[in-house]
């Protein structure tokens, strides 16, 4: 997923949560939904950081398959969660 729309995706749960905190809804309701813009949130600014850390890394690559620059970002990820490129 591109940085564009990562931050659009970023911007639409913002406005989300922002109607959120405006509108009349039961408690239940808000709940169920504030923890659904959390996780959205939460997965959106985790992809955001793959992405920041592959472009950090692709100046640096390796034209040898490729080797080094997928140990540099599985290494970058892992600090990051434990996701590995491959």
């Amino acid at each position: 997923m591109d940085e564009t729309t990562l931050e659009k995706m970023l911007h639409t749960a913002a406005d989300l949560r922002a109607r959120l905190d405006g509108s009349v809804t039961s408690e239940t309701q808000r709940a169920f939904l504030q923890n659904m813009l959390t996780g959205m949130e939460a997965a959106f600014e985790k992809q955001a950081d793959q992405v920041r850390a592959i472009r950090t890394v692709l100046p640096r690559r390796n034209d040898a398959g490729g080797r080094a620059t997928v140990a540099y970002v599985d290494r970058l990820l892992g600090q990051c969660d434990g996701f590995r490129l491959h």
